[in-house]
């Protein structure tokens, strides 16, 4: 009843009230068997008594009031904090959580771990107190059998976990836009091993590898890329079902890999493409204000991606392409326009004439109105 929707609280209250029972604080603590025999469903009164005759010897030496309640794998149970200063609770909470291991592995073939949740304020909070049991459980195949685990310890370690998570999902993402299959081999397998290491869960490497799924698709749209409907599907299924995590690593290993191969045969080809599809702006548009950001954002590429790959393919920066290409563009006006050397500067985008007449003159030989005079004299002279 108690685990129950919030919805039901008076309800709850109601029941605690017709047993003589107060709401009170509580401290919920879960002593599982590490191993149990026989289907994962299967409830055992075998099983429930073992554990709970285990137990028992702790529960009778504790000084606070508890209930208890069998599972078919462990015993719940529930340390009552009426009159109890919280801070002692947790103490009582952490010695009995000891107790039951020892007095567990000291059971034949019982091995046990426990898990204890937070001190709550209410029995209306037995819900959340069930959350946490479930969280600290699943950290048990991380640190091992006959463990103790606390919720607030793993509270502790969650905001270093998550930023590894994210450390690791950005690293992923810049080696997928650049095509490296080696390095997301690399990462990901650090990446394994560092959530390993902060006490990510299987909810969490879950949750990571979702997020690369996604991650991946949404690059390989920003690279004009398709992928197959049912293969989004297909690798959403494998992770979500996934009960093994070297399984589930080894299906984003492939699915990464495989988006890098596709993303690197453009990548190879995206500079020579860049540079073209720049000098063909640069030739549509070199009379107006050009600068190297606005065709960059034209391209939807960084600029300093774009400087550098213009550097590296023409051995030119990008203000000496668009000085180029005016230059040709002022000879050829020269030659065919009535026009003086400094309306040419200008019409061709320059807005300094002594700035234009010194590139003039250092890219043709001469000054533009030398260079005028000398293909007139010799057209003249040619008839």
């Amino acid at each position: 009843m108690f685990g129950g929707p919030a919805e039901r609280d008076e309800e709850k209250l109601a029941w605690l009230r017709d047993r003589n029972q107060p709401d009170e604080p509580f401290i919920l603590l879960y002593g599982e068997l590490d191993t149990v025999a026989g289907a994962a469903g299967e409830r055992s009164p075998f099983r429930e008594r073992a554990v709970l005759a285990a137990v028992m010897p702790a529960l009778e030496r504790s000084a606070v009031p508890y209930w208890t309640q069998g599972t078919n794998s462990g015993l719940y149970v529930l340390l009552r904090g009426s009159g109890i200063d919280p801070a002692r609770l947790q103490e009582e909470a952490f010695e009995l959580a000891k107790q039951m291991v020892e007095l567990g592995g000291a059971a034949s073939e019982l091995s046990l771990s426990v898990g204890i949740g937070r001190a709550e304020p209410s029995l209306l909070r037995l819900p959340d107190a069930l959350r946490q049991i479930a969280e600290c459980m699943e950290y048990r195949m991380l640190i091992g059998k006959r463990s103790v685990i606390a919720y607030d310890a793993i509270r502790s370690i969650r905001s270093e976990k998550d930023r590894q998570l994210l450390l690791s999902t950005n690293r992923l993402e810049e080696l997928l836009r650049v095509g490296d299959r080696d390095g997301i081999a690399d990462a990901l397998r650090e990446a394994y091993r560092t959530m390993l290491t902060v006490g990510a869960g299987k909810p969490d490497i879950q949750h990571f590898c979702i997020d690369l799924v996604e991650k991946a698709e949404y690059v390989m749209e920003e690279f004009g890329l398709s992928i197959d409907p049912k293969d989004k599907l297909r690798i959403r299924e494998k992770v979500l079902s996934s009960v093994i995590l070297t399984d589930m690593m080894r299906d984003i290993e492939q699915l990464l890999q495989g988006s890098a191969t596709r993303i690197g045969t453009l990548v190879e080809q995206a500079p020579k493409r860049l540079v073209a599809e720049t000098k063909a702006i640069v030739g549509q548009a070199y009379e107006d204000e050009l600068t190297l950001r606005m065709v960059a954002e034209r391209l939807s590429v960084n600029y300093s991606y774009l400087s550098r790959v213009i550097k590296k393919e023409t051995g030119k920066n990008f203000s000496d392409l668009l000085w180029l290409t005016r230059i040709e563009a002022a000879k050829a006006r020269l030659l065919s326009e009535d026009l003086k050397a400094y309306e040419v500067a200008y019409a061709v985008g320059f807005k300094n004439y002594a700035h234009f007449s010194l590139l003039f003159k250092k890219v043709v030989g001469m000054s533009p109105s030398a260079y005028k005079l000398h293909a007139s004299e010799q057209r003249d002279g040619g008839k």
